[in-house]
C-alpha cells in the first residue's frame, strides 16, 4: 500500500491530536472508544479499527479527503471507488470548535 506523499497519514494525524488533547477520559465518553484501545494505540501497540477511527476523527475535527478532489474543487464522493484512478486520499486536521457551556 502507498502511502500519501503529501500530508501526515490518519494515524499520525490522530495520535498527535488524542497527545494533545486536555481530557482523554472526555473523547472516549464522547466517541465511546474504549479508554484501553485508545491507550494501546496511542502507546503504538495496537491500531484501531476503521468504526474508532472514524469516529476520533470526526470529534477531533480530522477529515479525509481525495487529492483530486481538492485540486479540481469538486465535492468529494462518499462512495468508495469513484474517485479518479489514481488519486489518493489525503488527510487533514481541521480547527477544533470548542463548546462551552458557561453562562
Amino acid at each position: 500500500m502507498r502511502k500519501a506523499s503529501k500530508g501526515k497519514s490518519m494515524t499520525e494525524l490522530l495520535r498527535q491530536a488524542l497527545m494533545q488533547a486536555d481530557n482523554k477520559y472526555a473523547v472516549t465518553k464522547a466517541t465511546g472508544v474504549p479508554k484501553a484501545s485508545l491507550i494501546r494505540f496511542l502507546r503504538g501497540d495496537q491500531s484501531l479499527r476503521l468504526d474508532m477511527a472514524d469516529r476520533l476523527a470526526a470529534y477531533l475535527g480530522i477529515e479525509c479527503i481525495r487529492r483530486n478532489d481538492m485540486e479540481t474543487g469538486r465535492p468529494s464522493s462518499a462512495r468508495a471507488g469513484t474517485g479518479a484512478p489514481g488519486s489518493s486520499p489525503t488527510c487533514r486536521r481541521e480547527p477544533v470548535r470548542a463548546r462551552c457551556s458557561c453562562r
